[in-house]
């Protein structure tokens, strides 16, 4: 496990016949058969090993170098610049560049602030009442590869084996997920990358690459071209990708779903943040 965390090994459990393994180091791992049925279980055993033989040889070349696609670190630049992004060969994920930065995170207000649109048009009610003033400075001191799509149900079955969204459609955003489902996925999904580890955004990495060093509360566009809401949405979830995407490159920051971030609620966070 320890070489397995440097990076310097790959440890991928594979599950013959029901076991009580939750205690073992290894639990937090990506187990196969994918779904993490056991090989036993199976109606047709030749199908669970063929998946667990095509896995550990997808494994063997990604690590030896002889894998056909570009494997996550020859693919990511060195030096990105704002909006470069890169595909993840391991989890199919889109990757955006976000830069550091210094921003004005919150609500300054005024009546036609971002947020306050963002809840009077993409949510519900009038605005009032948000838990986001006073708005107040951050710098955001290193920058991050973010997602460029909510994640898809179709990305998060390949790594979970179910899809638990209401509004069914492979690339509809996933939904009905809650935090510690959340942290369950990102769990098994850095399990599967020998280098780095993905987590949540905290809601200031979210802000400023959502605002994407814009005011404006339409970020440059009209409500019907950036996102999904009341108004056009038809009350169902949409294919992600669809709306124009922000200046750093990024889609549905504003509607289609809500998006969970890192942090821990707190109601009167903003009367206490600091520069940080």
């Amino acid at each position: 496990m320890e070489r397995h965390n440097q990076g310097s090994a790959r440890v991928i459990p594979v599950i013959l016949r029901p076991a009580h393994w939750s205690a073992a180091p290894f639990s937090v791992l990506q187990a196969l058969p994918r779904d993490g049925k056991p090989v036993t279980m199976w109606a047709d055993r030749d199908e669970a090993l063929e998946q667990v033989v095509a896995a550990l040889s997808d494994t063997i070349k990604m690590m030896t170098g002889r894998s056909s696609g570009p494997s996550a670190t020859q693919n990511l630049p060195r030096r990105p610049n704002t909006g470069d992004a890169f595909n993840d060969p391991l989890s199919g994920i889109t990757f955006v560049w976000i830069p550091p930065g210094r921003f004005r995170m919150g609500d300054e207000g005024a009546p036609d602030t971002l947020l306050k649109f963002l809840f009077a048009q993409f949510v519900a009610g009038d605005g009032t009442g948000i838990d986001e003033t006073p708005a107040h400075t951050v710098q955001i001191t290193r920058g991050i590869w973010i997602g460029k799509y909510p994640v898809t149900q179709t990305e998060w079955h390949h790594v979970m084996g179910e899809n638990p969204s209401y509004f069914r459609g492979n690339d509809k955003p996933v939904e009905t997920v809650s935090w510690e489902d959340i942290k369950d996925y990102l769990t098994q999904l850095s399990s599967r990358t020998l280098q780095g580890r993905y987590r949540l955004p905290t809601e200031a990495e979210w802000e400023y690459s959502a605002r994407s060093g814009s005011t404006d509360i339409h970020l440059g566009y009209s409500p019907h071209d950036i996102g999904w809401y009341q108004g056009n949405s038809g009350g169902q979830t949409h294919p992600v990708g669809l709306k124009a995407a922000n200046a750093w490159g990024l889609h549905d920051v504003l509607g289609n779903v809500w998006e969970w971030c890192s942090d821990y609620y707190s109601a009167d966070y903003y009367s206490k943040s600091l520069l940080s």
